[in-house]
């Protein structure tokens, strides 16, 4: 990595929401942006021969997948059971799909749970520059109850064994804890919860002791009401919140992270009930991602395990009636909020880290440009160039 560079495109958005910068520029140095400005005020402050144009391309902040699962891979035949492999087998698995989030554009990735605590490994090898991949904020293993959903969270029943695996998980170094409440696709017309209140409140006492964040499986209902009241602090998926529960929670802190590929992507690989369940509730899906979108909630979006997808998720939040910058600051702003690293990343501002990407046409006329990625810089070093 050079001390010091000056990355320019022919636009650059910064992730702030404010307008795109024509001929835009970002000086690095050691990693670290110090200042965005037009290519021409810039490239004085640099030898020429660390000056990189690519004047066919938009720069933009590194893109943040809020809730992600390195295990899972969708390409696999049922992959979902898949995550009762080996250890090892996980493992090389989330090696590869790590390299396929970075080239993607995803330089962090909030990783919300995985076995063996391997995404502690993970984290750990990607910081020493021992494998390629995204900047990992880990939940370490997902805490399930017995009889309720979760392919990768593991069972804990009781207040007492929760709060020993919500401990270990903080001990094996955790950065947030995540706990299973209800299944993904409503069954019937009500949504059963499989954590007691009791039980919650639990969780988030002993994570907020630590000064860790909670998220929440949870796609609505009245398990949704009492993770609000219990001080749970961001609610993933939220397939089928109601007016009702969208007025609280915009009414609240409490952030959202958004998953619609997971309702409106076919999957190869799963069978053909388990496509048809989503695929039956995929019109009401859509009718609550639009409320969703409408409302005063805050949200950040993710992929769910669809590695390199990012792009299709943000197209997803665009046809509810997002703007193009509303679900580009999605996946970049907001996302560094929900990890809590807007002070480090999510924007291309001075004193943050220097993760830019480099894509093909401008994601405010098509958001799907973002698809077409041709570099990825993440903390001023180049790691992929498309």
């Amino acid at each position: 990595m050079n001390s010091q560079m000056l990355i320019s495109g022919h636009l650059l958005i910064d992730g702030t929401g404010n307008p795109p910068i024509e001929n835009g520029a970002v000086l690095i140095e050691n990693g670290i942006i110090v200042a965005v400005d037009e290519k021409y005020k810039l490239e004085n402050l640099v030898r020429k021969e660390d000056i990189i144009f690519y004047p066919e391309s938009v720069l933009i902040p590194g893109l943040i997948d809020s809730h992600n699962h390195l295990s899972i891979d969708p390409n696999l035949d049922n992959y979902l059971s898949r995550m009762d492999d080996r250890e090892s087998e996980l493992t090389i698995r989330a090696c590869y799909t790590m390299k396929t989030d970075l080239y993607s554009g995803v330089t962090t990735s909030r990783c919300m749970g995985d076995r063996f605590f391997l995404d502690v490994a993970c984290k750990k090898a990607v910081e020493e520059h021992r494998i390629p991949g995204p900047r990992l904020l880990v939940a370490t293993r997902g805490i399930r109850a017995t009889h309720a959903h979760g392919f990768v969270g593991l069972p804990f029943d009781g207040p007492d064994m929760i709060r020993l695996a919500v401990r270990e998980n903080i001990k094996a170094g955790a950065d947030l804890i995540k706990f299973y409440l209800t299944g993904t696709v409503r069954k019937g017309e009500k949504i059963p919860y499989y954590l007691s209140e009791e039980e919650i409140k639990t969780i988030v006492y002993e994570a907020k002791s630590n000064g860790l964040k909670t998220a929440v499986h949870c796609i609505g209902g009245k398990g949704l009401e009492l993770c609000i009241e219990s001080g749970v602090d961001i609610i993933e998926h939220g397939y089928y919140l109601t007016d009702y529960e969208i007025s609280l929670l915009e009414n609240t802190s409490t952030w959202l992270v958004l998953t619609p590929g997971e309702f409106f992507e076919d999957k190869e690989n799963l069978s053909p009930d388990k496509n048809e369940a989503f695929r039956k509730d995929r019109a009401e899906v859509k009718e609550r991602l639009k409320a969703i979108i409408n409302s005063k909630i805050k949200y950040a979006v993710g992929t769910d395990g669809a590695h390199g997808c990012l792009a299709k998720e943000l197209k997803h939040l665009v046809d509810a009636g997002a703007t193009e910058m509303d679900a580009l600051k999605a996946a970049t702003l907001n996302g560094a909020k929900v990890c809590g690293i807007e002070d480090k990343a999510g924007t291309l501002e001075v004193g943050k880290y220097a993760d830019i990407v480099a894509i093909k046409g401008n994601p405010l006329d098509d958001i799907t440009n973002l698809a077409q990625v041709k570099i990825v810089i993440k903390q001023g070093n180049i790691l992929f160039q498309g």
